[in-house]
Parts: structure tokens; C-alpha cells; sequence
């Protein structure tokens, strides 16, 4: 599914399959993608805004330069994720999957620490 620059702002796509979607730069700020399966998903530059992404599987995910700040990570699954240059800031990290995701230190030390 190519959603590439797609604005899905506040949005309600919770429990939506969109494997191996691409999503490269969308818009999703402040969207509802509770319990989506986003396995292998392209998410390259995309803004996660304000996002509800509790429960999403977010395995072997690319965002890589995404925008999360403010984004709800609750029980999220990011095993194998390319987080690097994503934002984090303000994002929600509370029982979340990281095995295996990838991230540059410095850009995430401090939501790490939260």
C-alpha cells in the first residue's frame, strides 16, 4: 500500500493491517493507530506527532528521521526497528519491545532514561 506523503491527521486507523505499507513522509499527528500492525512498514520521515501507537507492532519498522515527539508507545513492539534520527521527545516509552531496534545513543539517551 504506497501512502508516501499522505496527510492522515487525527485520523482513527486503530487495528488496521497496513504491513509493509509505505509511508514514507505521511502525515499522522495526533492519528489513533492503536493495535496497528505496521510490521516492515516504511515510516521514513514521517510526523508521529501526538500519535496513539499503544499496543502497535512496529517490528522491523523504518523510521528512520520520524518525528515521535509526544507520540504513545505504551506496550508498543519496535523489535527490530530503524530508529535512527527519529525523534522521541515527550514520547510515551512505558513496557515497550526494543530488542533488536537500532538507534544512534545521543538522539535517544534521554527518552531511554525517562
Amino acid at each position: 500500500m504506497n501512502l508516501t506523503n499522505a496527510v492522515l491527521t487525527g485520523a482513527d486507523l486503530s487495528g488496521g493491517k497496513l504491513f509493509a505499507a509505505q509511508l514514507t513522509g505521511a502525515d499522522l499527528s495526533d492519528a489513533d493507530l492503536t493495535g496497528v500492525n505496521l510490521t516492515n512498514a516504511d515510516l521514513t520521515a514521517a510526523k508521529l506527532t501526538g500519535a496513539k501507537l499503544t499496543g502497535a507492532n512496529l517490528r522491523d519498522a523504518y523510521l528512520t528521521a520520524a518525528n515521535l515527539a509526544g507520540a504513545d508507545l505504551s506496550n508498543a513492539i519496535l523489535s527490530g526497528a530503524y530508529l535512527d534520527g527519529a525523534n522521541l521527545d515527550g514520547a510515551n516509552p512505558r513496557r515497550h519491545d526494543l530488542i533488536g531496534a537500532s538507534w544512534s545513543a545521543e538522539e535517544s539517551a534521554g527518552w531511554l532514561a525517562a
